[in-house]
């Protein structure tokens, strides 16, 4: 191989390492762009190459581009390290250097420096007093005010537009410096004027402005004028009406409808709204309703279909915003019913009848009043009523509440007792001669007794009717035998009574001795 392509491939290496070490001192630059680099002159360099020795330098040209693309990357690598290195360093000379040169800027010629500023502030002093010039202010969103809008009512007229809905007015002035900051939105009025119009209709009317600050000139007003309707004046008399929603508490209970005072509101304003209106609403809560409820509410106006008719021209005398409602609300209570501790004299019926039971139909009662009247109130008791003499024919008796002041009764009905007397149970007592029959023939007998004592039970007038005749007791001797015997007695009661029962007889046996 020819040494021609060896000796400039250490040439060239020789160069490109110069050429790194002048990177290092000027400027950093990307490995994709020495890549880049380092390839076209590798090409350049082959072209010299084979244009040199087309036969015998083409396989080492091509060698040496490899080796030199190589050995260049490495080299950039190195010196891209390198640099970094020298930036650093080189960053930190700079920021010390502009460091120096900010110094040097505010100390070189200070006194001098200080000395011009003064003159610039006093000299900058002098012109604002002497000249003082003016500074261009814009206020917006300022509310446009009505004047003599009592002008227009006492002519029968009155706006149809809603003052609050009029557009919000922009003003600019020129102020001078030395007021600038004692011209506030607040010294500036804006208006328009009625006093000319003396008929219905639609007006566009000029805005005009004013400020309180003499020294302030007023240079442009934005919008320059409105559209104003005008109405006549209509005046009426509007009835108040209640409108309920929600539902009442279940302890408590509407005893009237609400009362609403003032019931009627005269009003005046537009007549394309006050001819509509036909009611002034008031909206109540139920829901929200407590014992003894009074309250100030608002109201609004509607029509007949019910729709809310409102502006800010319709006037109500005595400019009243609401009406006083007082419901008739008071407090609810169920209490039981006292009744058999007021039923007197129980023990002293009528002869032959006792009192068994009574009952009331209705135990309960609901009752209202305030809540301080019913607080202590825990039942209701009937009048009393005195028992004595009654007989089995009282079935039902009507009885009277006792109803403390301030209560009252809810769907009051007669407090029915429904009674029971029955006729008394007694006992009574018969000394009964005993009747020995059939005795065996032939025979005697002696017995242990002759009379025995028989107790009836029963009701009274059953018991009374018996007669002691009505009352035998026999003892049957037939087909005894000779001897001692002892007899069961037998007790036959001849009446037509019934209900009756033998309660005991003594002697219940007999000893008979047949001889």
């Amino acid at each position: 191989m020819s040494s021609k392509p060896q000796d400039e491939f250490s040439n060239q290496h020789s160069e490109k390492l110069n050429e790194v070490n002048e990177f290092k001192d000027t400027e950093i630059i990307s490995e994709a762009e020495a890549a880049e680099k380092n390839k076209s002159e590798a090409l350049n360099t082959n072209k010299e190459e084979e244009s040199t020795s087309v036969s015998e330098g083409a396989k080492a040209a091509r060698d040496s581009a490899e080796i030199k693309e190589f050995k260049d990357s490495k080299g950039l690598k190195e010196g891209k390290d390198a640099k970094n290195s020298k930036d650093t360093k080189s960053g930190a000379r700079t920021g010390k250097k502009e460091h120096r040169k900010l110094t040097s800027l505010i100390t070189n010629n200070f006194w001098m420096k200080v000395i011009s500023l003064v003159f610039a502030i006093l000299i900058w002093s002098y012109v604002i007093n002497e000249t003082n010039p003016a500074r261009s202010a814009v206020f917006s969103d300022l509310n446009l005010s009505v004047n003599y809008e009592y002008s227009l009512r006492n002519s029968g007229l009155v706006l149809q537009n809603d003052i609050t809905r009029l557009p919000k007015i922009r003003v600019t002035m020129d102020i001078p410096y030395k007021e600038y900051r004692n011209v506030k939105a607040s010294n500036i009025t804006v208006y328009i004027d009625l006093s000319q119009i003396t008929a219905t209709g639609t007006y566009d009317l000029p805005v005009s402005a004013s400020c309180s600050n003499s020294e302030a000139l007023i240079t442009s007003i934005s919008p320059s004028t409105v559209r104003v309707v005008v109405d006549d004046l209509a005046t009426a008399e509007i009835p108040v009406v209640p409108s309920y929603t929600g539902t009442l508490p279940s302890n408590l209970y509407m005893h009237s409808q609400a009362v609403i005072s003032p019931s009627v509101l005269e009003v005046s304003g537009p007549a394309n709204y006050v001819s509509r209106i036909a009611a002034a609403r008031v909206d109540i809560d139920l829901a929200a309703m407590t014992d003894g409820y009074s309250a100030s509410l608002p109201y609004t106006f509607i029509d007949s279909q019910g729709e809310t008719i409102s502006s800010d021209n319709i006037e109500v005398e005595n400019n009243r915003s609401s009406v006083l409602v007082e419901m008739g609300i008071v407090t609810k209570k169920t209490v039981p019913i006292e009744y058999l501790s007021h039923l007197l004299n129980t023990d002293k019926m009528a002869e032959g009848y006792e009192f068994e039971s009574a009952e009331l139909r209705q135990d309960t009662v609901e009752i209202i009043g305030s809540a301080e009247n019913l607080a202590n109130i825990d039942s209701l008791h009937i009048e009393d009523i005195d028992m004595s003499g009654m007989d089995g024919s009282i079935k039902q008796i009507n009885a009277n509440l006792v109803v403390p002041d301030g209560i009252t009764v809810l769907n009051p009905s007669p407090a029915i007792l429904d009674i029971t007397i029955g006729e008394q149970e007694i006992s009574r007592q018969f000394n009964v001669d005993i009747q020995y029959q059939n005795v065996p023939a032939g025979a005697n007998y002696t017995t242990s007794a002759t009379q025995a004592q028989v107790v009836f039970s029963g009701n009274y007038f059953n018991i009374n009717s018996i007669e002691e005749s009505d009352v035998q007791i026999i003892v049957d001797l037939s087909g005894l035998a000779l001897g001692t015997h002892t007899l069961q007695t037998d007790t036959w009661l001849v009446t037509d009574a019934r209900g009756i029962s033998i309660e005991s007889i003594s002697p219940s046996t007999i000893t008979v001795i047949i001889y």
